[in-house]
């Protein structure tokens, strides 16, 4: 093989393996040839002559599923890093907004990306054009590998050990009532002075609620509204049916105005740390890491944190 057909044959290789780790992270044919702006049988031929190359089979190929067997999982996992900084290196290169054109997909709980996300990612779009984000709200967490997204913003403790974890934050919670409410009944400033008053509730299976629930019980309090959404949650405290626990960047408007009141200064502080969380294993384009950068800033102006760096 003479040095052209050498050179020509690695970077063939080169580019069925950018193709292979593509498809694995996307778990389709189809977005990989949509996103790399090549047609699926050339996708389809790119695997195969890796396959053949490397004598192993790489994918399982179902009409529903593309999954790597045993043979790509281990390539994948032996490759991901190095690939991952090829990929990247060949993205800050490129020139002007090349780089910046297909979709990012980002999962974050709902009222959280409408009211925080929504604002930052229609300034990005808005800058560059090219740029499609697909906005996954849903307040269970949704798995990276159901959603196939770039990143993710979660609220909580985070401690899966394939995933890259950095702090934007903390989520924290104040007790309000609306002026409406506190009109009807009385300002509640204490947590003694909770006695008789109803609650709204943001309810959620598990120990955390039963141990709220039993809170306001002890200060003779009674929940009268439950909610598993913030905003519904949000919108009957605002509607005065009683006092609830709701997120200060929620309410932050609403206390400005002083259409809702701050109530019981003696309670505990309680607040939820908030992540942006990615795939280690995964190569993030660069055009996803210019939103996932944008959203970081965002939410730390937000939510008064300073952004750490990546775990």
């Amino acid at each position: 093989m003479n040095q052209s057909s050498a050179r020509a044959s690695s970077a063939a290789h080169l580019a069925a393996l950018h193709t292979f780790f593509r498809v694995v992270e996307r778990g389709s044919f189809r977005a990989v040839a949509r996103e790399s702006g090549i047609t699926q049988p050339t996708v389809s031929r790119q695997i195969a002559a890796l396959e053949a190359d490397l004598g192993v089979r790489l994918l399982n190929r179902t009409t529903r599923k593309v999954s790597p067997t045993d043979a790509g999982r281990a390539l994948y996992a032996r490759a991901a890093g190095a690939m991952q900084s090829l990929f990247e290196a060949e993205d800050d290169v490129r020139a002007g907004d090349s780089a910046m054109v297909g979709q990012v997909r980002i999962t974050a709980p709902g009222a959280l990306g409408r009211r925080l996300l929504l604002p930052v990612l229609a300034t990005v779009v808005a800058k560059h054009p090219g740029l499609a984000v697909d906005l996954q709200v849903s307040d269970q967490r949704v798995s990276f590998v159901d959603s196939r997204a770039d990143f993710a913003v979660r609220v909580g403790a985070q401690s899966e050990a394939s995933l890259s974890i950095r702090k934007v934050g903390v989520s924290e919670q104040i007790l309000v009532a609306s002026k409406s409410y506190v009109r009807r009944h009385r300002w509640p400033r204490t947590l003694a002075a909770l006695n008789g008053h109803s609650v709204v509730l943001r309810a959620e299976n598990g120990a955390a609620t039963a141990s709220l629930r039993a809170e306001f019980a002890r200060f003779g309090a009674r929940v009268v509204f439950s909610s598993d959404d913030i905003e519904t949650a949000y919108l009957a405290v605002t509607a005065g049916l009683g006092v609830g626990m709701l997120p200060r960047w929620l309410v932050a408007e609403d206390l400005a105005r002083r259409s809702l009141l701050p109530c019981a200064s003696d309670a505990p502080e309680a607040s939820a740390p908030v992540f942006v969380v990615r795939p280690t294993s995964g190569w993030l384009p660069r055009r996803a890491r210019l939103v996932l950068d944008a959203v970081v800033k965002a939410l730390a102006l937000r939510l008064g944190g300073i952004a750490s760096p990546e775990a």
